[in-house]
């Protein structure tokens, strides 16, 4: 071979070796996807902290496993920008505009009992979950981005009813027994469980007695007083956690011992952290599941989390357990709303109209969310739950779900009638 041929032979291969070198470069990084804003408005210095707290921590925990273990949603991060309104009226003002301009595509709140927030979310197209609403927030008459992860607290007057009255007779008891309530004075709530305990009890024949109380009382002797000579067999609070708190101190110190039953704000942690024994005579409702019930894939999922993540805190209480599961619903919203119209036009209206297209939705809590366009509840189930001696709640009853409400009662305006 001459030096001619020699050149070409060598030149033919160092094209194949580069041609090689090239083929087996790595492929460009791909561009890194946007992510999708959540904002989280509630009380974690107020007074309703413990339970807005634990809902936070919840709700933070699922955004985490969302992200570390799904990827986010269809391969975008979710990042929270959480604000803390202490209760106050004009701190819920500037932080929800402060999430709006800041471009969040939903709210998540344990509460929006204090008006203003109603009012905010009413002027929005911000998608907001929170635990809390109004017969017109739970069955919106016209397009509505306020959805309730709780069903209306109106059925639970009759479910209250009908659960003592199997065990007074079961006592073998024949004279009417006396049903003595104490509701939250926050809006119409006390008006409109008011009515409904009314007709639940007159329809039985029953003694009934209702009073009211601001959701941080500073004592409630007057109104233990009033329970007291009134004679009640049964106690219904749905009080909010201080009242609680300060009722269960106030029937110990009279040692006065009616039966008693409570609203899901008597799972707060500042109860259970206040009066520890004196909390395990009470049956409480929730619509999400506790600590203790291993049986549930959502439970076995957030106990694994946290013997990862969090091994140190022990058992967590039923408020973060309830931020974990309303969560995962809105996770489902959010992928259907970016397969639907795409990340670059994921918007509020999206995240609307997926939720309103949730059908029998179960995150493995056994109770699965539904909304629809005029039925914003979300869960329509609940059990009644009772302390054990180490502070956990555990189930004492299956799922009852709430009738229907008839057409004509799902409006604030009819409850507040004469």
């Amino acid at each position: 071979m001459n030096k001619y041929g020699l050149v070409i032979v060598l030149m033919t291969i160092l094209a194949l070796l580069v041609s090689g070198a090239c083929a087996k470069k790595a492929p460009a990084p791909e561009e890194a996807k946007g992510e999708i804003l959540i904002g989280i408005l509630d009380d974690f210095s107020g007074m309703t902290a413990s339970v807005g707290s634990a809902f936070r921590d919840g709700t933070l925990d699922c955004i985490r496993y969302i992200n570390e273990e799904k990827g986010g949603i269809k391969g975008h991060q979710l990042r929270a920008i959480v604000v803390d309104h202490k209760w106050d009226g004009n701190l819920i003002i500037s932080g929800w505009d402060r999430l709006q301009s800041e471009g969040v595509i939903a709210v998540f709140s344990a509460t929006a009992a204090l008006p203003v927030f109603v009012q905010k979310i009413r002027s929005s197209t911000i998608p907001t979950l929170t635990r809390s609403g109004s017969l017109d927030e739970c069955f919106p008459v016209e397009p509505s981005y306020f959805f309730c992860t709780f069903p209306q607290a109106l059925g639970t007057a009759e479910w209250l009813c009908q659960t003592i009255e199997r065990e007074w007779s079961a006592k073998g008891e024949s004279r009417p027994l006396k049903l003595f309530a104490d509701a939250i004075a926050v809006g119409n709530f006390s008006k409109n469980i008011n009515k409904a305990l009314k007709w639940a009890t007159e329809k039985r024949g029953w003694p009934y007695m209702m009073t009211r109380t601001p959701p941080a009382p500073i004592e409630v002797t007057t109104q233990v007083l009033q329970a007291k000579q009134f004679g009640a067999d049964y106690l219904m609070l749905y009080s909010a956690e201080q009242a609680c708190i300060a009722w269960l101190k106030d029937l110990d110190r009279q040692g006065y011992k009616p039966t008693i039953y409570a609203a899901v704000t008597f799972a707060s942690p500042e109860v259970w952290t206040a009066v520890k024994e004196l909390a395990t005579v009470v049956k409480f409702y929730q619509a999400c599941p506790s600590w203790g019930e291993t049986d549930l894939p959502v439970v076995k999922l957030v106990q694994r989390l946290n013997t990862k993540w969090n091994p140190e805190l022990g058992p967590r209480n039923s408020w973060y357990i309830e931020a974990f599961t309303h969560f995962l619903a809105l996770e489902e919203a959010l992928n259907r709303g970016v397969d639907k119209t795409g990340y670059a036009s994921l918007n509020g209206a999206a995240v609307k109209e997926a939720m309103e297209s949730m059908k029998d939705f179960d995150v493995g809590s056994g109770n699965p969310y539904t909304w629809t366009t005029t039925d914003h509840q979300g869960l329509h189930a609940v059990k009644w739950y009772q302390y054990t001696k180490d502070g956990i709640s555990a189930p004492v009853s299956d799922w009852y779900s709430f009738p229907p409400l008839p057409q004509e009662q799902r409006t604030e305006a009819w409850w507040l009638q004469q």
